[in-house]
């Protein structure tokens, strides 16, 4: 495992058959750079990975978080167009599962 900059990787290019970026590009103001160097690293035929959150999921917390519902760099509304245009052919598979598990009052 390699923690960096995801704008840069200092890995070497098209020497890896996989490539996961979840819950970080959104972190990058333009999370496409890191789309192209997941792209770079990959070799042909590669799969890449990223996870992006909904703006619109959790409505729950709407009255607790001030940007819920706001654009992010990097979220699920717009993920396809980003990391289409490093890799061309892009699958969205929506994910509806619960993240976290919180007991039940007793």
């Amino acid at each position: 495992m390699v923690c960096d900059d995801l704008r840069h990787v200092p890995l070497p290019t098209a020497r890896f058959d996989a490539v996961s970026a979840v819950n970080c590009l959104y972190f990058l103001d333009d999370p496409a750079v890191g789309v192209r160097e997941a792209h770079r690293v990959l070799r042909p035929g590669g799969l890449f990975l990223a996870g992006a959150p909904s703006r619109y999921h959790d409505p729950e917390l709407r009255h607790v978080l001030p940007n819920w519902g706001e654009r992010s760099p990097f979220d699920a509304e717009e993920v396809a167009e980003i990391v289409a245009g490093s890799f061309g052919d892009v699958a969205i598979e929506p994910w509806e599962g619960p993240v976290y598990y919180l007991p039940d009052q007793v």
